[in-house]
């Protein structure tokens, strides 16, 4: 069935961002329980377009499932769509109500497509027993998980068992129900561990303690007097550090995720250091909220060291190369409000080190960089509107980073690494010919110029000529 859908053309195609890995993902299947992913395949796609294109997957996937004998039932299905609009730069997903009237239809066994209904994105919904929603909101899991825990603890008084027993329910079957799901939600600590205070102060009483004991008494190990009740940010991290630990490099669906978020964070934040080490209080500004940035959150609050190898970093392009937010973030001069400026114009722009903002002297920076062009590199960019604010800071950003005369005070070395931003010039091999690339299809040939005198560092061309096809 996944085989077909994907002959078909409507698999997602996932690009590492700055590694460059194609993945291929199709949809989420568990026994009868099918989550179909369909996104844009291309930045410059209409809502119109996109939602003609949904239509058309959503329906071929049904005709599939009735091949197969089944049918998808309308009382059962729904749908999300993730459309997002800007305020002063921020991007924000757009409400139900701010998006068109679109309706989704799904093939039946007998008579016309059923229309099946659109949910909001703040919407939680309970897929294989997690509730999420396309808005990143997973509160509504944790009140659902402490629903169960305070009706176990109310089945518990009515039953007046053991204190002993109790305990071991607790600890086998209580624990294990409320923490379900941990390593794939994210959500604010204070507000885990709030929750589950009120849990575990409503269930001492049917556990012969008394009620009023300290939060640092209940979470104790035993050896020190305390009750061991585990530590819900602890136990979260727990969970995660055990998804990596199974998953990390694996050719398996979570393996590849995992690793393309990780390069999606890595170029958002766009330090080019090991980002779980760094200071989260500080920097967590450069990033938004996703897997990652929690699993950061919870290292830096249980002072747990995760540290990458060298080839999961973003690699830098020159020798003497620094990536642009580590100097900014290592100066006093800007706010955290301007690193945010800073960072949505770099990640607009396409940049990622010095190395992408100067010529290829390594010194002088390039003029396209203080304009209010777009993206030229083969990474994978957020999508961005900065506001004029945002490129004023950013020049003035580029001034401090060089000089007055935009130019470094030490220039950069040799290129240790390819770069990511798009080559238009190109020469021979024996550098009588020089090539100007204008689209897939054509080029400009110049040719060497013998006339005029050329030394060891300078060449002349001359005599352009326009040529279709693609360079030799």
């Amino acid at each position: 069935m996944i085989g077909a859908f994907q002959r078909l053309g409507h698999a997602s195609d996932f690009t590492g961002a700055w590694s460059g890995i194609l993945f291929c993902l199709a949809a989420i299947i568990y026994v009868d329980d099918t989550d179909l992913l369909l996104r844009s395949k291309s930045r410059d796609l209409t809502m119109d377009q996109f939602f003609s294109d949904c239509q058309t997957a959503v329906t071929d996937w049904g005709k599939i499932v009735l091949a197969t004998g089944g049918y998808l039932k309308a009382g059962k299905c729904f749908w999300y769509m993730m459309g997002w609009k800007w305020v002063n730069g921020v991007p924000q997903l757009r409400t139900l109500r701010q998006l068109p009237k679109y309706s989704l239809t799904i093939p039946q066994k007998t008579g016309p497509p059923a229309a099946i209904p659109l949910r909001d994105v703040g919407d939680a919904e309970e897929t294989l027993g997690v509730w999420s929603c396309p808005k990143g909101d997973f509160g509504v899991h944790i009140e659902k998980k402490m629903e169960v825990g305070h009706l176990w603890v109310e089945r518990l008084r009515r039953n007046k068992c053991p204190a002993a027993d109790g305990w071991l329910g607790f600890r086998y079957s209580l624990i294990p129900k409320v923490t379900y799901g941990f390593a794939a939600i994210t959500i604010d600590p204070d507000v885990l561990e709030s929750s589950f205070q009120r849990l575990y102060r409503d269930v001492l009483s049917p556990l012969r303690v008394n009620e009023n004991i300290t939060k640092f008494y209940r979470m104790a190990p035993k050896r020190v007097m305390g009750l061991g009740m585990p530590n819900p940010g602890i136990k979260m991290l727990a969970y995660k550090l055990h998804l990596l630990q199974m998953e990390w490099t694996q050719p398996t669906s979570a393996g590849q995720m995992l690793q393309q978020s990780l390069e999606i964070f890595q170029m958002e934040t766009g330090l080019s250091t090991n980002v779980i080490e760094q200071d989260y209080d500080r920097l967590e500004c450069l990033a938004t909220g996703g897997w990652w940035k929690q699993f950061w959150c919870l290292c830096h609050r249980y002072d747990v060291q995760f540290r990458l190898g060298k080839k999961w970093l973003i690699p830098l392009l020159r020798v003497g190369d620094k990536a642009i937010m580590d100097v900014i973030c290592a100066t006093d001069l800007f706010t955290k409000s301007d690193w945010r400026s800073i960072n949505r114009v770099r990640k607009y722009k396409g940049v990622h080190s010095l190395a992408d903002i100067v010529l290829c002297d390594g010194r002088t920076v390039d003029p396209w960089v203080l304009t209010t062009e777009g993206s030229d590199s083969t990474r994978v960019f957020s999508v961005e509107k900065p506001t004029r604010s945002d490129f004023a800071t950013f020049r003035r950003a580029v001034t401090y980073l060089t000089s007055p005369t935009h130019r470094l005070q030490t220039p950069l070395g040799a290129y240790v690494n390819k770069s990511h931003r798009r080559d238009d010039w190109f020469i021979s091999e024996d550098q009588t010919l020089l090539y100007r690339s204008i689209s897939d299809c054509s080029y400009v040939q110049y040719a060497r110029n013998v006339s005029v005198r050329n030394t060891r560092f300078t060449l002349s061309f001359s005599n352009p000529t326009a040529m279709s096809g693609q360079f030799p």
